[in-house]
């Protein structure tokens, strides 16, 4: 009898976290995510599971988008944007860089994010000649 009780549970508890809501996974795409969703991912709560897993998808965002632009810089021309991050930055501080920026600039938060981050990396980390 017990064991039946036992198995009773584990089954009621799967089904209920089969059937729980998840964000899609469409909405991780970084063409489907505005500059004002990445704010709120990155200044989400490291309290909760799910608040460190988007400060860790923010942290991993804005770092790509750097790198990318860091590597395609050297051979674009004059018009691409450079940036100039300081060797050992972490991705984290990296966002919390673009939290600062984007924060007073709500009226521009549905661009891609992408294109903000720029802004901001630009704006943060600019080369000096």
């Amino acid at each position: 009898m017990r064991l039946l009780i036992v198995i009773t549970g584990l089954l009621i508890g799967g089904f209920a976290w089969a059937n729980q809501e998840s964000e899609p996974a469409q909405q991780y795409f970084p063409q489907q995510i505005t500059a004002k969703k990445l704010l709120v991912y990155c200044a989400s709560s490291a309290m909760t599971k799910a608040g460190r897993e988007r400060r860790q998808y923010c942290a991993g965002f804005v770092s790509g988008v750097e790198e990318s632009v860091r590597l395609l810089g050297g051979n674009a021309s004059e018009s691409a944007p450079r940036i100039c991050v300081p060797e050992g930055a972490s991705a984290r501080k990296i966002a919390e860089g673009y939290i600062d920026y984007a924060l007073p600039r709500q009226g521009s938060m549905d661009q891609p994010a992408a294109a903000l981050v720029i802004e901001a990396l630009r704006d943060n980390y600019p080369c000096r000649n």
